[in-house]
C-alpha cells in the first residue's frame, strides 16, 4: 500500500505542476499594451511629423511671397514706374501679399504652438513605450526560466512514477488508475477523524481497524478511494 500511496503522491505533485503551468502568464496582456503604446506613439509621431511638414511648407510660401513683395515695392518705390494706374496695381498687389503673408504668419505661429506642445508628448509616449517593450521582454524571460523550472521538474518526476509504477503490481496499479480517473485524480486518501478524507463520510469501526493494520486494500464504500491510516 505504501507503494500506491507515494505514487498517489507523485501524481498530486504531478497535477500542481500541470495546473501551474497552465496559470502562467505569458505575457499576452503585457504585449497587448505594448501594441497599444506603440500605436499612440507612432500616431502621435505621425501628427507631429505632418505638423513639422506644415509648417515647413508655410515657411517656403512665405518666403516666395516675400520675394515676390520685394519686387514689387522694388517697382512701386524705385522711380521706374510713374503711370499713376500702374503704381496703384502694384500698391495693391503689395497690400495683398502683405495680408498673405500676415495670414500665413498667424499659421505658422500656431503650427508652432501645436509643435511645442505636441513634441514632449510624443517623447513621453517613446519612453512609455520602450518602458512597455523593457517590461514585456523581462516577464517574457521570467515565463520562460519558470516554464523550464516546471518542465523539468515534471520530466523527472514522470521518470521516477514510470519507475515506481513498474514495480506495483499490475492489478493493483490497473485499479488505482481506475480510481484516479473517475474520482479527480484523487484515488488515495487518508483516514480523517474517523471519515474519508476524500468524500468525509463517517467510516464504520470495522473498516477503520482494516485500514490501521493495513493488511489489505481498503476502499470508502462512498467514493471507492483507496484509504490510508490517519497520520500520526
Amino acid at each position: 500500500m505504501d507503494q500506491v500511496a507515494e505514487l498517489q503522491a507523485l501524481d498530486s505533485r504531478l497535477a500542481a505542476l500541470q495546473k501551474r503551468r497552465r496559470a502562467l502568464d505569458d505575457g499576452a496582456g503585457l504585449h497587448t499594451t505594448l501594441v497599444q503604446a506603440r500605436q499612440a506613439w507612432e500616431q502621435a509621431r505621425t501628427g507631429l511629423h505632418a505638423t513639422e511638414v506644415q509648417v515647413r511648407t508655410w515657411e517656403l510660401e512665405v518666403e516666395s511671397l516675400a520675394a515676390k513683395r520685394k519686387k514689387f515695392e522694388q517697382d512701386l518705390y524705385g522711380g521706374r514706374i510713374t503711370n499713376p494706374k500702374e503704381l496703384e496695381s502694384l500698391q495693391a498687389e503689395v497690400n495683398a501679399l502683405k495680408r498673405a503673408i500676415s495670414r500665413i504668419e498667424d499659421q505658422i505661429l500656431g503650427g508652432m504652438e501645436t509643435i511645442e506642445r505636441e513634441r514632449p508628448e510624443v517623447v513621453a509616449l517613446e519612453q512609455s513605450a520602450k518602458g512597455q517593450d523593457e517590461a514585456l521582454a523581462a516577464h517574457v524571460e521570467a515565463y520562460r526560466q519558470e516554464v523550464a523550472a516546471i518542465d523539468a521538474e515534471q520530466a523527472e518526476l514522470a521518470a521516477r512514477r514510470e519507475a515506481m509504477a513498474a514495480e506495483i503490481d499490475e492489478l493493483l496499479l490497473r485499479k488505482y488508475e481506475r480510481i484516479r480517473a473517475r474520482a479527480g485524480g484523487i484515488a488515495v486518501v487518508r483516514v480523517e477523524h474517523d471519515r474519508c478524507g476524500g468524500c468525509h463520510v463517517a467510516l464504520p469501526e470495522g473498516m477503520l481497524v482494516r485500514v490501521r493494520e493495513g493488511d489489505d486494500l481498503v476502499t470508502c464504500e462512498e467514493c471507492g478511494r483507496i484509504l490510508r491510516p490517519a497520520r500520526v
